[in-house]
Protein backbone atom coordinates (compact mmCIF):
# COMPACT_ATOMS: atom_id res chain seq x y z
CA UNK A 1 0.00 0.00 0.00
CA UNK A 2 1.48 3.44 -0.93
CA UNK A 3 1.95 5.55 2.43
CA UNK A 4 -1.26 5.95 4.37
CA UNK A 5 -0.19 9.44 5.05
CA UNK A 6 0.05 10.73 1.98
CA UNK A 7 -2.50 12.93 0.13
CA UNK A 8 -3.76 11.97 -3.10
CA UNK A 9 -4.83 15.35 -5.52
CA UNK A 10 -5.97 15.42 -9.11
CA UNK A 11 -3.03 16.78 -11.29
CA UNK A 12 -2.96 19.89 -12.90
CA UNK A 13 -4.69 19.97 -16.50
CA UNK A 14 -6.93 17.07 -15.62
CA UNK A 15 -10.76 16.79 -16.74
CA UNK A 16 -13.53 14.64 -16.18
CA UNK A 17 -16.54 13.62 -16.63
CA UNK A 18 -19.24 11.03 -15.06
CA UNK A 19 -21.69 9.01 -17.15
CA UNK A 20 -23.18 6.06 -15.06
CA UNK A 21 -21.39 6.18 -11.98
CA UNK A 22 -18.26 5.63 -13.95
CA UNK A 23 -15.38 8.26 -15.16
CA UNK A 24 -13.84 9.38 -18.44
CA UNK A 25 -10.77 11.64 -17.29
CA UNK A 26 -8.79 13.39 -19.77
CA UNK A 27 -5.20 15.09 -19.54
CA UNK A 28 -5.13 17.47 -21.53
CA UNK A 29 -1.25 17.85 -21.34
CA UNK A 30 -0.64 14.12 -22.20
CA UNK A 31 -3.76 14.62 -24.68
CA UNK A 32 -5.10 10.98 -23.30
CA UNK A 33 -8.65 9.72 -21.70
CA UNK A 34 -8.75 7.09 -18.85
CA UNK A 35 -11.33 5.58 -17.93
CA UNK A 36 -12.20 4.46 -14.14
CA UNK A 37 -13.93 2.18 -12.86
CA UNK A 38 -17.66 2.70 -10.84
CA UNK A 39 -15.64 2.28 -7.89
CA UNK A 40 -12.35 4.10 -8.85
CA UNK A 41 -14.43 7.10 -9.97
CA UNK A 42 -15.86 7.11 -6.29
CA UNK A 43 -11.96 6.99 -4.87
CA UNK A 44 -11.23 9.82 -7.70
CA UNK A 45 -13.67 11.97 -5.89
CA UNK A 46 -12.21 11.22 -2.77
CA UNK A 47 -8.77 12.31 -4.19
CA UNK A 48 -9.64 16.27 -3.09
CA UNK A 49 -6.07 17.58 -2.08
CA UNK A 50 -7.27 17.68 1.55
CA UNK A 51 -7.51 13.81 2.37
CA UNK A 52 -4.93 11.08 3.12
CA UNK A 53 -5.20 7.50 1.58
CA UNK A 54 -5.96 6.90 5.34
CA UNK A 55 -9.04 8.98 5.73
CA UNK A 56 -10.25 7.88 2.28
CA UNK A 57 -10.18 4.74 3.49
CA UNK A 58 -11.54 5.10 7.11
CA UNK A 59 -14.56 7.27 5.34
CA UNK A 60 -15.27 4.02 2.90
CA UNK A 61 -14.82 1.31 5.72
CA UNK A 62 -17.97 3.43 7.21
CA UNK A 63 -19.97 3.87 4.98
CA UNK A 64 -19.57 0.11 2.94
CA UNK A 65 -18.62 -1.47 6.43
CA UNK A 66 -20.02 -5.00 4.61
CA UNK A 67 -17.08 -4.41 2.23
CA UNK A 68 -14.41 -3.35 4.40
CA UNK A 69 -12.30 -6.53 3.42
CA UNK A 70 -11.96 -5.45 -0.44
CA UNK A 71 -12.20 -1.56 0.26
CA UNK A 72 -8.16 -1.40 0.82
CA UNK A 73 -7.18 -3.09 -1.81
CA UNK A 74 -9.58 -1.69 -3.94
CA UNK A 75 -8.47 1.82 -2.97
CA UNK A 76 -4.55 0.66 -3.30
CA UNK A 77 -5.40 -0.50 -6.93
CA UNK A 78 -7.04 2.56 -8.11
CA UNK A 79 -4.42 4.61 -6.30
CA UNK A 80 -1.78 2.95 -8.22
CA UNK A 81 -3.90 2.80 -12.01
CA UNK A 82 -4.25 6.94 -11.31
CA UNK A 83 -1.23 7.21 -9.85
CA UNK A 84 0.18 5.54 -13.18
CA UNK A 85 -1.91 7.23 -15.76
CA UNK A 86 -0.47 10.55 -13.87
CA UNK A 87 -4.11 11.45 -13.33
CA UNK A 88 -2.84 12.45 -9.82
CA UNK A 89 -0.50 13.06 -7.69
CA UNK A 90 0.70 12.10 -4.06
CA UNK A 91 1.90 14.65 -1.85
CA UNK A 92 3.35 14.81 1.45
CA UNK A 93 1.20 16.26 3.58
CA UNK A 94 4.25 17.56 5.60
CA UNK A 95 5.41 19.59 2.59
CA UNK A 96 2.04 21.42 2.19
CA UNK A 97 1.17 24.64 3.53
CA UNK A 98 -0.84 24.45 6.57
CA UNK A 99 -4.13 26.41 6.53
CA UNK A 100 -2.71 29.05 9.53
CA UNK A 101 0.08 29.46 6.77
CA UNK A 102 -2.35 29.89 3.99
CA UNK A 103 -4.29 32.58 6.04
CA UNK A 104 -1.29 34.67 6.96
Amino acid sequence: MPDPHMVPTHSEGVYSEVLDDEAVVYDRHRKRTVYLSETATLIWHLCDGKRTIEDILTLLIAEYPEFASQIESDIVDAIAHMSSARIIVLKDPASQPSQADAQN
